[in-house]
């Protein structure tokens, strides 16, 4: 006896890589729920790059704030894609600030 796979459809706003699942897989269920929330509600704010994937920075605020980027790839009339995750230092964090790259808060 052989099973149909089921599919829920979900409206996003966005769409996550292989690679983005895999590496923030590594940060614990909580705070990846606390990291795609933010993404989510700022998605809106990604720029638009037609020719390559661009970078933010987010951070989320607690009594140790934990600094992260995100890679995407946003065009115009498309959902954009997220493709990467990593932990950053408060540095690095500072860097993209100055470069225009923080819009996830």
């Amino acid at each position: 006896m052989e099973f149909e796979r089921k599919y829920i459809e979900v409206e996003s706003e966005f769409d996550v890589d292989d690679a983005f699942v895999d590496s923030i897989q590594e940060v614990g269920v909580m705070l990846a729920i606390m990291v795609m929330n933010l993404i989510e509600a700022n998605v809106d704010r990604l720029y638009v790059d037609e020719k390559e994937s661009d970078m933010a920075a987010g951070i989320i605020k607690s009594n140790r704030p934990i600094y992260f980027a995100i890679e995407y790839y946003k065009m115009d009339n498309y959902i954009p894609i997220i493709i990467d995750f990593d932990i950053i230092s408060s540095d690095d964090y500072l860097d993209m600030m100055l470069d225009d790259k923080v819009i996830l808060q």
